[in-house]
């Protein structure tokens, strides 16, 4: 990818399988040494203008609410309480941003809202019931479908500490020897969510995985990201290269299909109508990617109803005892009024940059 960040991860993955969805990719991961890692930095000044920007949101066109208009000033946002809504979901909610996780369902990211429009895909699919919301698995895809339950669909043990930040904690999967954990925090500066994936060797032996984050979303949206290397996959989805980004749009897709990808500079971005999703992480190399897998990957399903939206991280071995962590920045924006989603443009890339600033 393009831009230049700076993260210092450990990190992990997990693999394809080509006839289930998102079973045919995966990506890079960094072996970390000791019990922890240090968390990477994303980068980025905590203030900004508004203008073309996308720093956050309702601030014009493209302004934040931390940096309104054109060299506003600085307001922190407040995170709504209470995390915990009664319901069985942790919610963090700050400024038009809207994230909640179901602990009881593999941790897993039920709801993605900008100014309460929905952006994750909720109704699973004729293919594959569970497919919803937004998740984690180890790559390369070596271990049989479905995905490890303890990793994937079981319950996970949630606490929320007295500054908003939600820890959920798994339990072991034999066949992975990996033990899960997944922590959440809201960024009021910058109007963003971090989530750091951590996996720990629960067995006696040296394993080898990368990280591994599908968020499933409808598929009538525009993936781009900067390019890295060129698209690949046995199930080819139609991509262009240009503005030094790919583009796809999944729809565009005959049938069911899976793309991978190297980018090349530490983002993802996914547009659905006027809503961004943008994910910022390390960006690795197509040499440290797990075994048939990629950095980046996207997977849509035969009646295209929805699209993963996959990133991977740096593969590696953990030692026995050893954990792993794995950050990914979200950033949910809307974009400015005449800004389309249509491919390619080069007012999304700036929109995305700035964003990233």
């Amino acid at each position: 990818m393009k831009l230049a960040l700076a993260f210092g991860l450990l990190l992990l993955a997990c693999g394809s399988e080509p006839s289930a969805p998102g079973k045919t990719g995966g990506n890079a991961l960094a072996p970390v040494a000791g019990t922890a890692g240090a968390a990477p930095n994303l980068g980025g000044n905590n203030t900004a203008g508004g203008g073309a920007g996308g720093r956050g949101n309702e601030a014009g066109a493209g302004g934040s609410l931390a940096a309104a208009g054109s060299g506003g000033s600085q307001v922190m946002l407040t995170l709504k309480q209470p995390i915990d809504r009664g319901d069985g979901k942790l919610v963090l909610e700050l400024g038009s941003t809207y994230f909640e996780v179901k602990p009881a369902h593999g941790g897993r990211i039920t709801s993605l809202r900008q100014d309460g429009q929905e952006l994750l895909w909720l109704n699973g699919a004729d293919n594959y019931a569970d497919a919803l919301g937004s998740t984690f698995w180890p790559s390369p895809q070596s271990w049989p479908w479905p995905p490890p339950a303890e990793i994937d669909t079981q319950a996970y043990a949630a606490s929320v500490d007295n500054s908003g930040v939600i820890t959920l904690e798994g339990e072991k999967n034999d066949a992975t020897s990996l033990k899960v954990s997944k922590r959440f925090r809201a960024d009021l500066t910058r109007e963003a969510l971090e989530l750091e994936y951590s996996m720990t060797n629960a067995g006696d032996a040296p394993v080898s995985w990368a990280p591994w984050e599908i968020t499933r979303m409808p598929a009538s949206g525009l993936a781009f990201w900067p390019t890295g290397g060129a698209a690949r996959g046995d199930k080819p989805m139609p991509s262009q290269d240009d503005l030094g980004h790919t583009w796809c749009q999944p729809d565009q897709t005959d049938g069911e299909g899976k793309l991978f990808a190297d980018g090349a500079g530490g983002y993802l971005a996914y547009v659905l109508a006027d809503r961004l999703l943008l994910k910022q992480f390390e960006d690795v190399p197509a040499s440290a990617a797990a075994p048939d897998e990629a950095e980046i990957e996207l997977y849509v399903n035969p009646d295209h109803s929805y699209v993963e939206v996959e990133n991977q991280g740096r593969y590696g071995s953990i030692s026995p005892g050893q954990t792993v962590r794995w950050k990914v920045i979200w950033y949910v924006r809307k974009l400015p009024a005449g800004m389309t989603s249509s491919a390619p443009r080069a007012d999304l890339v700036a929109f995305v940059q700035k964003t990233l600033e």
